[in-house]
């Protein structure tokens, strides 16, 4: 893929990843049962790269350090949808800590930023797939359905914008 197409892309996703605070976060067991949970955005890069705040004691943690692959999903309002795919990474470098703290996670960690549990997952991105059905290509999207109900024929959505996948 042209450097020029990934950017483009990037800047895609990233658009779309900002209607995001909270996304399902999957990893895998030692077994390769894969576990999904809610989790919070701490933080994103331009790069796609995403932080989490966790316990060093989760099971998901536990997993990270036996298999680093990883995926995130998102899905809101029926419209917009992005799987990512990638690795993660382990820290309880207190300053990458510090740079992602919010108040709110006081609840779960009562000593702050020291807190000997406080643990950083950064997730890196090395795919990702999006399904935009939002606003105009909602529109674009029910006017080709609406084409092929009325054809007999099967949806064609060669050439639209509304799905992309992007390889970093």
């Amino acid at each position: 893929m042209h450097s020029d197409t990934i950017a483009a892309g990037t800047v895609k996703v990233l658009s779309l990843l900002e209607g995001f605070s909270t996304v399902m976060f999957l990893t895998r067991s030692g077994g390769g049962i894969t576990h999904a949970r809610p989790m919070a955005i701490a933080a994103r890069g331009d790069d796609l790269e995403l932080q989490f705040v966790t316990d060093i004691d989760s099971a998901k943690v536990h997993e990270i350090a036996q298999e680093t692959a990883s995926q995130v999903i998102c899905q809101k309002d029926g419209s917009v949808y992005l799987a990512l795919t990638g690795t993660s990474a382990l820290s309880q470098d207190r300053e990458r800590i510090k740079a992602v703290w919010n108040e709110c996670l006081r609840a779960w960690f009562p000593d702050g930023v020291e807190d000997p549990k406080i643990c950083l997952i950064t997730f890196r991105t090395l795919r990702a797939e999006y399904w935009d059905h939002a606003g105009l290509n909602k529109l674009a999207y029910l006017w080709e359905a609406a084409k092929a109900y009325v054809s007999g024929d099967r949806i064609n959505t060669d050439g639209s914008t509304s799905h992309g996948v992007v390889r970093l």
